[in-house]
C-alpha cells in the first residue's frame, strides 16, 4: 500500500507538473494535496517497516518531536488546502467576472499566508511545549508514530498547558478550517 500510494501521487504531481492545460489554480490545489497525501507517510512509514522487520523499536525524544513536528505541519495542510479549494470555488461561482483577479498569484497570497502562518505558529508552540515535558517512568508510546497526546500522556507532572495547546490548535486549525469551507460552499 505504500508503494502504491507513493506511485499514484507522484503520478498525479507528474501529470499536473508536465502538462501545461493542468496549471490552473484548482489543479494545482489537487496537485499539493496529493503531495500532502505523498509526504504524509513518508513521515512515518519508514519508522514503523523498520520497527515491523528488525525488531527496532527505538526513538530519541528530539527525533520524536522532529517527527511529531512534520507530521501534524503536513497534516494540517490537508484541511487548509480544502480551505484554499473552498476559496477558489467561491471566487469562481460567486464573482465568475472576477475570478482570475481574484485568483492572481499577488492577491491570492493574502488568503495564503495567514493560513501558512497559522500552521507554522500552533504546530511549533504545542511541539516546543511538549519538548519541554519531564519523562520518567515508562517511555513507549503505543502508536506507530510520535503524535502529540501520546507523548504528552507519557510526561510527569503537569501537562494543563499542553492539553490546552492541544485542543487550541485543533480548534484554530481543524473547526476554523471545516466552518470556513462549510460557509463558503453554503
Amino acid at each position: 500500500m505504500f508503494i502504491v500510494s507513493l506511485s499514484a501521487n507522484s503520478l498525479l504531481l507528474y501529470v499536473i507538473v508536465s502538462q501545461r492545460s493542468l496549471h490552473s489554480p484548482m489543479c494545482i490545489f489537487i496537485g499539493g494535496m496529493a503531495f500532502v497525501d505523498l509526504s504524509l507517510p513518508l513521515l512515518f512509514v519508514p519508522h514503523m517497516l523498520l520497527s515491523f522487520l528488525f525488531n527496532w523499536r527505538g526513538i530519541s525524544l528530539t527525533g520524536c518531536l522532529v517527527q511529531m513536528h512534520f507530521i501534524h505541519f503536513v497534516g494540517s495542510f490537508q484541511s487548509t488546502l480544502l480551505v484554499w479549494m473552498a476559496l477558489d470555488r467561491y471566487f469562481a461561482i460567486c464573482t465568475p467576472l472576477y475570478y482570475h483577479k481574484h485568483m492572481a498569484m499577488p492577491r491570492f497570497l493574502k488568503f495564503i499566508i495567514p493560513l501558512v502562518v497559522r500552521n507554522v505558529v500552533m504546530i511549533t508552540l504545542f511541539v516546543s511545549l511538549a519538548g519541554n515535558l519531564s519523562f520518567c517512568a515508562e517511555n513507549v508510546i503505543k502508536h506507530c508514530f510520535c503524535e502529540h497526546m501520546a507523548l504528552v500522556e507519557l510526561a510527569c507532572g503537569s501537562t494543563a498547558i499542553n492539553n490546552l495547546a492541544g485542543l487550541l490548535s485543533i480548534f484554530i486549525v481543524i473547526v476554523f478550517d471545516v466552518v470556513f469551507v462549510s460557509g463558503s460552499y453554503v
